[in-house]
């Protein structure tokens, strides 16, 4: 059988399983997902019972606004307005003394108030937080705390919006000393249990009720603090070496690296000095190894289905998937699992009631199904570090852009989606770029469907000279494309030049077969990709990679574990060996597929 026959057998199989029951609508993108979303912000948009500034009514203006409500509703505006009569004249007058409420104002703020008198509303919540935090380093009700200071070690659940809070106060400019987040860190540490679960109210003697609500809170805490205390670049090192390069340090010139460079996220340098002038500051790996282990745990025992504040729980793992970059936790989709609960539980009013307030629950359903945090993050992507990510999107001119205090725009090319592949076909277009973002963003924004009338055309660009074009093609085809289509982005895979165009080969693979993750690593491969996968074995990643002490998941990049400043020949070595043994991954798992009376008796590989 030919490798094109097998695919295409491969891939009808999973069809008839596919279609064999409900369609699952794991993707926020979805007419399913969508739909539920627009009746959860219309229940709350005509059922906001409060409405007087209090927390619940903030968590529901915060909810609409993320799930895509006019910045101007009513609703939206009234909590506005509660929260600037608290800040008249530049001192915070919390409701009672929610510390929730606090974070969750500073949150609205930054998704749905004007970008030119954020900072100044935000500045006294700010200082109120902060006055809150503990010596200890976490946070607690604020007037137990004062009258019996010593009797408390911290709340779990109130540090994290606290933490959300200091993390929306960052991301709008505000300077928070490093020594805060350090102390939060010391705290989250010190309260971790067995197996990097967390405690509700932890006691300073290692006891207190472990919940998976908590271990998930917990483990958002760690990441967020890695964040700051060691910088956005070693944070997305951890999750994807080729997001965390900074542009001015790529060799644009070096066709194997440099497209792929040019479209990663730019670093701060300023964190390396915060990192410096910290002192004692917990390390990266205490840090995100102890949220590895929380991720460990909650992929062997979270229930999305039962207990209490399942909806709570949640949001919270839709930050955790976006703060860690992961979308399976061990073999979970939590995504998946967590959005079809939501579509049977979903009330004919568009609410929910998990949470025995309905306000509450649908609040928080909103929010997982629109993948808030992600968004907050710039990460919509559902599959690894291809097009969608890392600062996608932007032009490679950025005279080109403007800045109107909220987004940047700048032009690019216009008109359905045959006009825009026209230009992308012309090899004089001047803007192949710009084209190739509009293309994708069209698609995004609700052409699917146009897509499968045009691959075709698609197809005959696969061998197109400019690697922008084709890694387009790769993309549109693992979402308009068929069986059909695998052969050439599996050569694609194995032959192309590019990283860039590997890369969203690689994640292309994945699409098409359903396996976010990529192939599981064989266990046996020839000489030349077990050398390959010894170099692979020896990069900075999750333990949850390891099984047995050997790699079992495939990095999701060319670049990912590997340290920053590795020069030419280093780079070029490292991308040569990742794809050495995701080639033989991929094709090691298109044999395990087939039928088994496809298959060649070969003798079983030897376990290393």
């Amino acid at each position: 059988m030919t490798p094109s026959r097998q695919w295409k057998v491969l891939l009808a199989g999973a069809a008839a399983v596919l279609c064999a029951g409900p369609i699952r609508a794991a993707d926020p993108e979805s007419a399913q997902v969508k739909a539920a979303i627009k009746k959860g912000v219309e229940y709350l948009a005509s059922n906001q019972k409060s409405a007087k500034g209090d927390g619940r009514h903030i968590l529901s203006a915060l909810a609409m606004a993320k799930g895509g409500a006019d910045k101007k509703h009513p609703v939206i505006v009234a909590a506005l307005k509660a929260i600037d009569e608290r800040t008249a004249g530049g001192t915070y007058k919390p409701e009672r003394d929610e510390l929730y409420t606090a974070g969750l104002e500073l949150m609205l703020l930054e998704a749905a108030g004007e970008a030119r008198t954020n900072q100044e509303k935000m500045k006294p919540i700010l200082a109120y937080i902060l006055g809150q935090q503990q010596p200890y380093g976490g946070w607690y009700y604020p007037r137990l705390a004062a009258k019996n200071p010593g009797s408390y070690f911290g709340d779990t659940s109130i540090t994290q919006y606290c933490v959300l809070g200091l993390w929306t106060a960052e991301r709008a400019g505000l300077d928070i000393d490093t020594g805060i987040w350090n102390g939060v860190a010391k705290w989250q540490v010190a309260t971790k249990r067995k197996g990097g679960t967390f405690a509700y109210h932890p006691s300073r003697s290692g006891g207190g009720e472990v919940k998976d609500t908590m271990t998930a809170a917990g483990a958002c805490n760690l990441l967020l603090c890695a964040r700051y205390l060691h910088g956005s670049s070693a944070m997305d090192a951890a999750r994807s070496e080729a997001e965390a390069r900074d542009r001015a340090e790529r060799d644009r010139k070096n066709a194997l690296l440099s497209k792929y460079a040019a479209l990663d996220r730019r670093v701060d340098p300023a964190e390396a000095a915060k990192e410096k002038a910290a002192g004692d500051v917990v390390s990266l790996n205490a840090l995100t190894g102890t949220a590895d282990g929380s991720i460990g745990s909650l992929a062997r025992g979270m229930r999305f289905d039962k207990g209490p504040h399942r909806n709570y729980m949640m949001y919270t793992v839709e930050r955790l998937g976006a703060l860690s970059g992961r979308r399976m936790f061990g073999d979970r989709d939590w995504y998946e699992e967590g959005s079809e609960l939501l579509l049977k539980t979903q009330a004919k009013d568009g609410s929910w009631n998990q949470e025995g307030t309905k306000e509450v629950s649908t609040a928080f359903s909103v929010m997982f199904l629109a993948r808030a945090t992600a968004k907050a993050l710039g990460d919509t992507s559902m599959y690894g570090g291809g097009l969608l990510k890392g600062g996608r999107g932007l032009p490679d001119d950025f005279t080109k852009a403007r800045f109107d205090g909220e987004d940047i725009t700048y032009d690019r090319p216009t008109g359905d989606l045959a006009d825009l592949l026209t230009q992308l076909e012309n090899p004089q277009a001047a803007d192949v770029p710009a084209a190739r973002e509009a293309v994708l963003e069209t698609v995004r924004l609700g052409d699917r469907e146009a897509l499968i009338g045009q691959t075709a055309r698609l197809r005959r660009l696969v061998d197109d000279p400019r690697p922008e074009v084709r890694q387009v093609v790769a993309w549109a085809l693992a979402r308009g494309g068929g069986a059909q289509d695998v052969e050439a982005i599996f050569k694609m895979l194995a032959e192309d030049p590019d990283a860039g165009v590997v890369q969203e080969a690689h994640n292309a693979l994945c699409v098409l077969s359903r396996l976010p993750r990529g192939p599981g690593i064989p266990l046996a491969m020839p000489r030349a990709e077990e050398a390959s996968l010894d170099q692979l074995e020896k990069r900075d990643l999750p333990y949850t990679y390891i099984t047995n002490k050997r790699l079992r998941v495939l990095p999701g990049g060319p670049f990912e574990g590997l340290p920053a400043g590795l020069d030419e020949g280093e780079r070029i070595k490292a991308f040569q060996d990742w794809r050495a043994v995701a080639t033989a991954a991929w094709a090691a798992w298109q044999d395990a597929v087939r039928p088994y009376d496809q298959r060649d008796l070969i003798p079983a590989p030897k376990r290393p």
